[in-house]
């Protein structure tokens, strides 16, 4: 038995979310009893797991899970793990982010060759999902209505795309096999983000995805700017979400009185320009 089974038994029902030290799930916080991502759980990590919430803090092994959210004490924790009482003190319990001093840095620009393919990319796809009943219904299901699904150019790709890297103006890189990495254009709603008129970066929303599935749900293409995604008019409150598709949201409803970024996940940080621009808004 580990700490998934514990959450399990909690009826916590834990997702796969990544695969950060060897496997992190997600969940409910059983302290917080709210949300549903909140509570990070890696059943690989120490001898039986450790978890963790990014809202409450709380955190431990094991051991901890079961006296704090089963009601145990120390020698029946260790009786229904299984682990030896001359195991006396619980292992070390390692906080999962070190606390740094937060230096924003610059962006790498994006080729002419990128801007061009994903621009094409972009066209295709958007005439795809006009034309295709099951992507239209996807983003209205999401609340999104046609006028946004046009002016934010939503797309649609209908099967996975293998492109070589060099097509894109990327450099050639090798996998651990040795053989070439290709460019890889997943199956799914297109979602790009613009700088002024220009393309900026692509990502895509898999629709095949599931949830014991190793590969991302949202995957990012490479070559794009690797910066926070902005919508709207900066000089506004800005409102900071973490997913691309929820910025947009908020546009369709709010935009005359907030501006929306979208960070592109719970651990991406601001790059150089978008600090700037946060910056004013002190």
């Amino acid at each position: 038995m580990n700490i998934l089974d514990l959450a399990d038994e909690l009826q916590l029902r834990p997702r796969k979310a990544s695969s950060t030290k060897g496997g992190e799930y997600k969940s409910a916080c059983p302290k917080c009893k709210d949300g549903f991502d909140r509570f990070c759980i890696w059943p690989n990590s120490g001898t039986h797991g450790q978890y963790w919430c990014r809202i409450c803090k709380c955190h431990g092994d094991a051991i901890q899970f079961c006296r704090d959210f089963l009601g145990l004490n120390y020698k029946d924790a260790c009786k229904k793990l299984n682990v030896p009482l001359k195991q006396s003190n619980s292992p070390a319990i390692v906080y999962p982010f070190k606390q740094k001093n937060f230096l924003p840095k610059d962006t790498h620009t994006i080729s002419e060759q990128w801007k061009i393919c994903a621009n094409t990319f972009v066209n295709t796809c958007q005439k795809n999902l006009l034309n295709n009943p099951f992507a239209l219904e996807f983003l209205h299901s999401r609340g999104f209505c046609l006028d946004s699904i046009q002016r934010f150019r939503f797309g649609w790709n209908g099967g996975n795309i293998f492109d070589n890297r060099t097509n894109w103006g990327l450099p050639v890189e090798y996998r651990e096999n040795g053989k070439v990495k290709l460019h890889w254009l997943p199956k799914g709603v297109v979602i790009p983000t613009f700088d002024g008129k220009e393309i900026a970066k692509l990502k895509v929303r898999r629709t095949d995805w599931h949830a014991e599935d190793k590969l991302p749900k949202y995957v990012e293409i490479s070559g794009g700017l690797q910066r926070p995604s902005i919508y709207g008019d900066i000089n506004k409150p800005i409102v900071i979400v973490e997913a691309e598709i929820d910025a947009i949201l908020i546009q369709q409803f709010a935009s005359d009185i907030c501006c929306s970024l979208a960070l592109g996940g719970v651990s991406k940080r601001p790059d150089k320009h978008t600090h700037e621009i946060l910056k004013r808004h002190l």
